[in-house]
């Protein structure tokens, strides 16, 4: 989705090998914050839709397998408007 088109593309296009690391490093220790792993899971899976590298990295830090992406998802009882 068109959404995750600017994010994507500072992930590939713009971060180096060390801006990758900080942010994967930056963004895993505030989701330490968290207990709930199902919203752990569902933002592992926000992140899928940017990049799979996101995902994979983050899984790999927090050691939780998030889901495969958000297209089978409720939010809050809402409409996603991401199914495909």
């Amino acid at each position: 989705p068109e959404d995750f088109n600017a994010p994507r593309a500072l992930w590939e296009k713009v971060f180096d090998d060390g801006a990758k690391e900080r942010f994967i490093n930056n963004v895993a220790g505030k989701m330490e914050m968290c207990n709930n792993k199902e919203i752990l899971k569902r933002q592992i899976a926000i992140f899928r839709e940017v990049s799979d590298d996101i995902a994979t990295r983050l899984e790999k830090a927090t050691g939780i397998k998030g889901y495969d992406g958000i297209a089978n998802l409720t939010f809050n009882g809402t409409y996603n408007g991401m199914t495909k």
